[in-house]
């Protein structure tokens, strides 16, 4: 699992690298979005599969997923059922959508006012319908991405008034303030950096989500096949599965090992150092997926 961590370094150096191409903070980037998906080409930057994006984790045990989620850091902002209870957990630079379901599965669910056009998008793109439903006068469609478990949901429902995040990830956080702690959005974690899903066919992984409106950019060959892919609202970093890759969600910060040593005083469980990365570790979460926190 060792190579896994490097990528992550490598992703921070070329956003180093970028200078004054690194995207800056914009306080209004998702509250001035309106539904884009219903105008723009799948080839056009604007092209996003919905005008609301939360990451989706189904857990088996909702109340014990967000006493981890909250001790990690995040705060609930709303509670809610529709075929399964939820709670929403944010940082206000992320948002996280709980789920108390049997399948522990993480994925993307977007909120849309073009449910046809973005279902037949990911048709077309490859992704497998596997479950549709409605609730409360909204269809929901379900999609497997290819070879993996990991799911895309579309709701045909967007309230101009649902909370979304407008803070800082790695994609928009200055370079300059790299190696300041103290500019990091979060004293807990650092940074969001990205929702890492695992792959044994990285070409197509990028070509995957290419076609549902995201940017590549990163990808690579070393130390193994990897990429970095991001629509504004959802970082995805590819990672070869033969390789070690996990799905989890990963944040970075200078001064890492602090942050852990404090999470740990806190209380946080299931923490591992990673042999060989000095200032790199996993935490287990308890629907059986990763944080990962790396040093930048």
């Amino acid at each position: 699992m060792h190579q896994y961590f490097i990528p992550f370094i490598l992703f921070s150096c070329a956003l180093i690298s970028c200078g004054d191409k690194t995207p800056q903070h914009d306080n209004h980037q998702h509250k001035s979005r309106s539904d884009e998906d219903s105008t723009a080409t799948a080839s056009s930057p604007k092209f996003r599969l919905g005008a609301a994006s939360v990451i989706s984790i189904g857990t088996r045990d909702l109340k014990e997923s967000m006493d981890f989620y909250q001790h990690f850091g995040l705060q609930l902002m709303e509670e809610g059922e529709d075929r399964h209870r939820w709670a929403r957990v944010s940082d206000g630079n992320i948002l996280i959508e709980l789920r108390q379901d049997s399948s522990n599965i993480v994925g993307i669910k977007y909120f849309t006012g073009s449910f046809s056009m973005a279902a037949k998008r990911l048709s077309d793109a490859g992704a497998k319908l596997i479950n549709k439903y409605s609730f409360n006068e909204s269809q929901i469609n379900e999609f497997q991405i290819p070879g993996n478990t990991t799911k895309i949901t579309i709701v045909d429902k967007y309230n101009a008034n649902m909370y979304q995040p407008d803070g800082i990830t790695m994609s928009n956080l200055p370079q300059k303030y790299f190696q300041d702690s103290t500019k990091f959005p979060s004293a807990q974690y650092g940074v969001f950096g990205e929702l890492a899903l695992p792959t044994n066919h990285k070409d197509s992984s990028v070509a995957f989500w290419e076609k549902l409106g995201f940017e590549t950019r990163m990808n690579s060959e070393q130390p193994y096949p990897w990429a970095i892919c991001t629509d504004d609202f959802n970082i995805i970093g590819m990672h070869h599965r033969a390789s070690g890759g996990k799905t989890g969600l990963t944040f970075f910060a200078p001064n890492m090992k602090t942050k852990v040593q404090k999470l740990k005083e806190a209380g946080m469980s299931n923490i591992e150092a990673v042999t060989g990365f000095p200032d790199c570790y996993t935490i287990l979460s308890p629907e059986g997926n990763y944080i990962l926190m790396y040093k930048l």
